[in-house]
């Protein structure tokens, strides 16, 4: 086995166990002040524990954020309660149509 091919293999098994995958289409969600924030649920390949990625645009760069099901929750709990207190200000929104790309 020659030296490239084992950096090949060895790239090859660390790109297995690092990252994420993707288990359904971004869901954008575009902000009343301006922006999107795009929701999606992903699966660690490590743990295979899955997520929520949080995503918005930062810069030139993104921004993200990976929440677990409990820590998910304990932030739409959070938004809601904000919602529910300014309730004159929070407008219903109608849900986007899912993307399809």
């Amino acid at each position: 086995m020659d030296f490239l091919t084992k950096i090949a293999k060895g790239l090859a098994a660390v790109q297995a166990t690092v990252g994420s995958d993707e288990l359904g289409p971004k869901q954008p969600l575009t902000l009343e002040a301006g922006g999107t924030l795009n929701l999606q649920a992903r699966r660690k390949r490590e743990t295979q524990q899955r997520i929520v990625r949080l995503e918005t645009p930062l810069g030139e760069g993104l921004a993200r954020i990976d929440l677990s099901a409990a820590d998910a929750r304990a932030l739409a709990e959070a938004l809601t309660a904000f919602a529910n207190s300014v309730a004159d200000d929070a407008r219903p929104v109608s849900a986007l149509p899912r993307s399809t790309d």
